[in-house]
């Protein structure tokens, strides 16, 4: 996976910063929905504490369909709790793996899962 776009906020909240990260594999053999089921997967194995909020299906601005899974988690015990929204899209020849990282739980998650839903291939 390479960094095709990345974003940060301009001030770090309990030295992490909120960030928007756009990951691009040239890489067709694989699905969205497996991309975002290997990284469920990959918390249960990886990350030593998580609580998964939410797994919903989504339909893109394109109209097309796929999944935002939301969760909170932790490395280990010194690092702070943090949300992830994440969601995969495969476009053409390349997928997409886009994750926004937050430092606050909220009550609602709607603002960013929007942010994910209006990425289109082109």
């Amino acid at each position: 996976w390479e960094i095709a776009l990345a974003f940060r906020s301009v001030s770090p909240k309990q030295w992490y910063i909120n960030n928007l990260v756009v990951l691009k594999k040239s890489d067709t053999s694989i699905s969205a929905d497996s991309i975002i089921d290997s990284g469920i997967q990959s918390l249960e194995k990886g990350i030593k504490w998580y609580t998964l909020i939410s797994n919903n299906e989504v339909e893109f601005a394109d109209k097309q369909s796929g999944k935002i899974i939301i969760y909170t988690g932790k490395y280990s015990a010194d690092t702070p709790e943090t949300v992830f929204i994440q969601t995969a899209r495969v476009c053409g020849n390349n997928s997409y793996y886009m994750t926004i990282s937050l430092t606050e739980k909220l009550a609602s998650y709607d603002r960013y899962e929007y942010i994910l839903q209006n990425f289109k291939c082109i």
